[in-house]
């Protein structure tokens, strides 16, 4: 990715409990492919929509764009869901942003659940990339750079990674100090396109931090389907 691409700002959203239920209720009406979706599922859905309505105006609707999802496989090799260390996976769904754009929440979420249904497929893709892992461990520093979201184009791509099962909120880390009163991501270097669900309160809100180009963002934070359940953070 060339650096002018990867300019843009990280900005925090909130989405309270009572917001994803009536999130969830809505596209839990237009589901399609799957019998079940995850507020997750919903969540992802509002978010890349949204991000890609933004992008609409500069962006040729007829060009595709892809949403990487990052995946715990922890359960998918029988693992303990505390297990410290990378074992995950990546999810890939791939649409015109026309499609994204026209298509109702809910038809989004399921197929973004369908993706989430072969378990046999997605513990065999792990398997395939450490395979190509150590052999490119074994090859040394000229060996091949993989990436686990494949190539990315940060104009028009969605990557996300949610942290809202983490447990964080119930536990003190013995400081003495008690439990946390708010958990947040560190800011780093602008990447378009990436998300971050972060652990879900005690209260069962969620707040998501995602990075956009500024003319971007400005579009994003004034779309009324974003703000019918989410609210910026100042």
């Amino acid at each position: 990715v060339a650096p002018d691409d990867l300019s843009g700002a990280w900005r925090y959203f909130d989405f309270t409990k009572e917001k994803l239920e009536r999130l969830k209720t809505a596209c839990a009406k237009e589901i399609t492919e799957t019998p079940f979706i995850s507020t997750d599922d919903c969540l992802c859905a509002l978010i890349c929509k949204t991000v890609t309505r933004a992008r609409s105006n500069r962006v040729d609707p007829s060009r595709h764009m892809k949403f990487a999802r990052a995946v715990d496989a922890r359960s998918l090799f029988e693992q303990d869901p505390h297990q410290i260390g990378v074992c995950l996976n990546m999810t890939f769904n791939r649409w015109p942003i026309r499609e994204v754009t026209d298509q109702p929440l809910g038809v989004l979420a399921s197929q973004l659940r369908g993706k989430l249904s072969d378990r046999v497929y997605l513990r065999e893709t792990v398997m395939v990339f450490g395979s190509m892992l150590s052999r490119a461990g074994k090859a040394g520093t000229d060996g091949p750079l993989l990436s686990m979201a494949g190539t990315v184009d940060p104009s028009v791509d969605v990557q996300i990674s949610s942290w809202s099962k983490l447990d964080c909120y119930e536990n003190n880390f013995n400081l003495g100090l008690g439990n946390p009163t708010v958990v947040l991501r560190p800011t780093f270097v602008p990447v378009p396109g990436l998300v971050y669900f972060l652990p879900r309160r005690s209260d069962g809100g969620v707040s998501v931090t995602l990075c956009l180009r500024d003319d971007d963002m400005t579009q994003f934070v004034s779309d009324p389907l974003l703000l019918l359940y989410g609210t910026p953070i100042e």
